[in-house]
């Protein structure tokens, strides 16, 4: 199942602290999934969520995305991480 994930905006929300390990930034942009229930049905209604940005990274633009596989990888004790990396719907498709 591909979950299809809408960008309507480009704006950024940018949160700034400082913590233990000192100051901290993160940005992150509102997107909208279209996520499934337990039973792998979708949902009538996309969900809005946030993906974060990496240091430096434009917001995406507008259009249709899908998560891409590099979004999954071994963390800490070899666990199944998961970290949002947008990839444009038509290029997923080849």
């Amino acid at each position: 199942m591909t979950i299809k994930i809408v960008v309507e905006e480009v704006n950024v929300d940018v949160k700034t602290g400082v913590g233990a390990k000192g100051p901290w930034r993160i940005e992150e942009q509102e997107v909208f999934a279209y996520l499934a229930d337990r039973k792998c049905k979708l949902h009538a209604h996309p969900t809005r969520i946030t993906v974060r940005l990496e240091d430096g990274q434009l917001p995406y633009p507008i259009g249709e995305y899908t998560i891409s596989p590099n979004s999954f990888y071994a963390g800490k004790y070899n666990s199944l991480m998961f970290s949002a990396r947008l990839v444009p719907m038509r290029a997923a498709v080849k």
